[in-house]
């Protein structure tokens, strides 16, 4: 059976790396359309400046793009989307830093206990009242991919933690393997 502090930790870290990764999409999604508008616009503008910058089928082509992208760029809003994406991503960061306040104080349990209740109770009003425009099929797709392969068994806030404590471990073996391999040169 799950206790509180074990649901609120699996809740920060899932929430935390959903919004993170749909962050990173949009920002990876953004910048790339805003970039081609701009150039596309300066292409077209100075085209209309000047008759002989662009051949005509060029021009056209770049017009209709540009048309294209402006269009996708409106509809989707990548920018937009990437801001709110990253403002609850900081929501959920906050909600974490909370939770490991919570987890390393030198609270009895009962005291713990309380305030996971009230950490839980303050997580649970921020998801209800969270729009349906935070919603995206796309990056929820992206995420369960990513939980499913680079994030397996980091579902966890606090397993933000043990990257560093796996990392150690591999570079302590690493260290003993080479002791261990030196030590047998050395013998022979």
């Amino acid at each position: 059976m799950w206790n509180i502090k074990e649901k609120l930790d699996k809740d920060i870290g899932f929430y935390f790396w959903k919004y993170y990764i749909a962050g990173a999409f949009w920002s990876n999604i953004a910048t790339p359309i805003n970039l081609c508008i701009t150039i596309m616009s300066a292409l077209v503008s100075a085209q209309a400046n000047s008759d002989d910058l662009l051949p005509i089928n060029i021009y056209k082509d770049i017009s209709i793009g540009l048309l294209l992208l402006s269009t996708l760029n409106t509809f989707l809003r990548p920018h937009l989307e990437m801001n709110s994406n990253i403002e609850m991503k900081n929501k959920f960061d906050e909600f974490g830093t909370k939770f490991d306040e919570i987890c390393y104080s030198n609270d009895d349990e009962i005291t713990k206990n309380q305030k996971y209740q009230e950490l839980s109770n303050e997580l649970n009003k921020m998801r209800i009242n969270e729009s349906p425009v935070s919603q995206n099929y796309l990056t929820d797709l992206i995420h369960i991919i990513s939980t499913l392969t680079c994030l397996r068994n980091k579902d966890k806030w606090s397993d933000f933690y043990n990257f560093d404590k796996e990392n150690n471990k591999n570079e302590n073996e690493n260290e003993n393997n080479v002791l261990t391999i030196d030590e047998e040169n050395q013998t022979s």
